[in-house]
């Protein structure tokens, strides 16, 4: 299940911009292109998207003979496509969006998290962006007997961490080697 993801850059700016056709307007003779409507967009945008897998949620289905359930394969399509989907599937509203960071944290089977995106922070530093994770690494801390394993994406050639969660593998974004 994917959740709404909100924008955690506060300084960004909505901006409007009017949709032409790329056709004259034939119903006039002095008409070049005409206006189809108008779109929103935002100068610039850090999204912070939460999700949770609960393979529990097959379980029924495995009894039917419906599926084998959620198998680790598709844990991994699933995180290959969270990792690269933004970067790789570029339309005209969202060049230049690029995946930045990704947080996955697996867990013992009956434990639940809050939404962790609410314990994330983003800031616009001078030099690289700042995501911050103290919040995060303290509630995971707590936690930490029943988490399995924790695996932070990131861009280090735009963006910096703050806070460690411990016991993280931390793997760059773009080549997905540990870092």
């Amino acid at each position: 299940q994917i959740g709404q993801g909100f924008n955690k850059y506060e300084a960004s700016r909505a901006e409007e911009q009017q949709i032409l056709s790329p056709f004259r307007d034939g119903t006039k003779d002095d008409a070049d292109q005409s206006t189809l409507g108008t779109k929103i967009v935002s100068d610039e945008a850090h999204y912070f998207y939460p999700f949770v897998i609960n393979p529990k949620a097959y379980d029924e289905y495995v009894a039917m003979g419906v599926t084998e359930g959620y198998t680790e394969e598709d844990y991994d399509k699933f995180k290959q496509a969270a990792l690269t989907a933004a970067t790789a599937f570029n339309t005209n509203s969202k060049l230049g969006c690029e995946n930045e960071f990704a947080l996955f944290v697996e867990t013992e089977s009956d434990l639940y998290l809050p939404n962790l995106t609410e314990y994330i922070s983003f800031d616009k530093g001078e030099e690289k962006n700042i995501i911050n994770l103290e919040q995060c690494a303290e509630l995971l801390q707590v936690l930490k007997t029943r988490i399995k394993n924790v695996e932070i994406y990131y861009n280090p050639y735009t963006t910096k961490l703050e806070g460690e969660i411990e016991g993280a593998k931390i793997f760059n974004i773009i080549t997905q080697e540990e870092v």
